[in-house]
């Protein structure tokens, strides 16, 4: 008769499903805290904002409908601007690079923004 295996509890190592299920989970809650973070912006302040962009006097020249100006407002004010950029759009103009990750970002927003026209 052969004798039997010792089970993995035995032997120390954990099985490969649970280290599996341990890496999933980190992950999991790794990317619930990263986009908790980036929530987005303040509804008031969304608002705010958006009140500047349907004026026909707004950075952009010509109003924006109502959507329009608070999904601008809205990826703006959640992107990773500076704070520099951010008091940029704050004060109705738009948002110059203060730094290499600015410009990083403004390229990134390109897309988002068109998308709210």
């Amino acid at each position: 008769m052969t004798e039997p295996t010792p089970s993995r509890a035995i032997t120390g190592r954990p099985p490969l499903l649970a280290l599996l299920l341990l890496a999933a989970l980190v992950v999991a809650l790794a990317s619930a805290l990263y986009l908790a973070g980036r929530s987005g912006a303040d509804p008031a302040e969304v608002d705010a904002l958006a009140e500047k962009y349907t004026s026909s006097e707004n950075a952009l020249g010509v109003p924006l409908s109502e959507d329009q100006a608070r999904c601008r407002a809205r990826v703006y004010l959640g992107s990773r601007l500076s704070d520099g950029a951010l008091a940029d759009v704050r004060a109705g103009r738009e948002p110059r690079a203060r730094s290499e990750r600015d410009v990083t970002e403004l390229a990134a927003l390109a897309r988002r923004l068109a998308g709210c026209l």
